[in-house]
């Protein structure tokens, strides 16, 4: 992976109509988001849980990954990566990304990543109807 392969808006183009209000359209776009975590304090290894949620410009929960291990024993730095194959479409905006680390029985949200998001739906010729 380069700078070259990072997301910074997404630009769609389909021919099918908008989803309804309150509903959601899959269309294909291979992703991965990539965290990195590092120990609380350098010399002191731990574990802990995270998870990741995307969250639609509405504010409506899009994607709710279950909790991933996040293992800080046998090194100081931790790569996680959350693969998406498909992104889940209810409208233009800003959708959130939400990283969250398990703090007891609750969650923190410790970095939020956005993504302006605009499906263009274009015309098919007649021939092709």
């Amino acid at each position: 992976m380069s700078i070259f392969d990072v997301v910074e808006e997404l630009h769609a183009e389909t021919s099918a109509p908008p989803p309804a209000p309150g509903k959601i359209m899959g269309f294909p776009f291979e992703m991965v988001v990539v965290t990195v975590w590092v120990r609380d304090v350098e010399k002191k290894p731990e574990k802990a849980r995270y998870r990741l949620r995307l969250f639609a410009p509405d504010g409506a929960v899009r994607i709710d990954a279950p909790p991933q291990p996040i293992n800080l024993e046998p090194s100081r730095l931790h790569r996680a990566l959350a693969r998406l194959e498909a992104f889940p479409y209810s409208g233009d905006g800003v959708y959130r990304f939400e990283i969250a680390r398990q703090k007891g029985n609750s969650w923190e949200a410790v970095a939020e990543i956005p993504l302006p998001v605009k499906l263009v739906t274009i015309s098919r010729p007649e021939s092709l109807q």
